[in-house]
């Protein structure tokens, strides 16, 4: 079955990532890819969006990998995106949740732009980002 994968560079700062108390890890986001079958030909993927991420600062154990990577579900991902979206502007001004909202769309229309094969999940929207946004 062929299929389509896009990958997007992911810079963040450091974040930590925790087991136990002992078990703490630093990582740096690299990259974000998507990988999908080609348009008729889908089957469903569970894990279709990969996160990957840099240890920076290994944890207690003897044996630490070098990368960590997170595989979720496309819908997962909304929904983990959006809570940490909602969570993060909600002590933000009126101007900053504008200034949010104008990014957030301007990221859609960048990543249609390298994923035409994601655009039709958005039709019924008119793929403006901007109209649903704003509703």
């Amino acid at each position: 079955m062929p299929v389509q994968s896009v990958t997007h560079l992911l810079e963040t700062g450091e974040i930590m990532v925790m087991g136990h108390v002992e078990d703490v890890l630093t990582v740096t986001g690299q990259r974000v890819s998507r990988v999908d079958a080609v348009a008729g030909q889908e089957q469903p993927n569970p894990s279709a969006i990969h996160v990957n991420f840099e240890i920076l600062k290994k944890g207690e154990h003897p044996v630490t990998p070098k990368i960590l990577v997170l595989a979720l579900s496309p819908s997962d991902v909304l929904e983990l995106g959006i809570l940490l979206v909602a969570t993060a502007i909600e002590d933000k001004t009126s101007t900053e949740v504008s200034e949010t909202k104008e990014h957030l769309s301007q990221r859609v229309v960048d990543l249609q732009q390298t994923m035409p094969f994601v655009i039709g999940y958005n039709r019924e929207l008119n793929n403006d980002p901007k109209e649903w946004l704003d509703n």
